[in-house]
């Protein structure tokens, strides 16, 4: 929902008053598109990993756009059947999270070279990496890619 602001009965409006507000996040419902946000969300990286950049939308109550990470921390390896220790990536601040009751899937890429799978958990913003295919490893140093498309609330 937009700021608002009010105008006297009859002043002039112009172009530029018209742009003199930020967008706030939406709420249910609410049909304002936030643009592409790529500074200013408090998007907090777990221990292990650090927020490189992103790119986030809101328009009404769908969420879409990337967050980028590198792996600061140990190598994550996956067992045999290619599970890993849940590892907590990142938190997305309030009015980004996912708001639907399932527990929607993320993915993260490295270099479109090794896939990795996880879960967005409700309420709480938690993108948790579970597991990849066999033998794929989540290296140090290492930068991956977290598309993002839900629903939020």
């Amino acid at each position: 929902m937009a700021k608002t602001i009010t105008f006297v009965d009859g002043q002039i409006l112009t172009a530029a008053d018209l742009n003199t507000t930020t967008p706030e996040v939406p709420n249910t419902g609410d049909p304002v598109d936030t643009g592409w946000v790529t500074n200013g969300l408090d998007i907090v990286a777990a221990e292990g990993w650090e927020i490189v950049a992103y790119a986030l939308r809101r328009t009404s109550m769908s969420v879409t756009g990337q967050v980028i990470l590198n792996r600061t921390g140990a190598t994550i390896t996956p067992n045999a059947a290619g599970n890993f220790t849940d590892s907590l990536m990142f938190t997305l601040p309030l009015g980004w999270r996912n708001a639907n009751i399932l527990t929607p899937p993320i993915m993260a890429f490295q270099s479109g070279v090794k896939s990795a799978f996880g879960r967005m958990n409700p309420n709480s913003g938690n993108a948790v990496l579970t597991h990849g295919i066999p033998g794929v490893t989540v290296d140090n140093a290492a930068a991956w890619y977290v598309p993002l498309n839900h629903l939020a609330g």
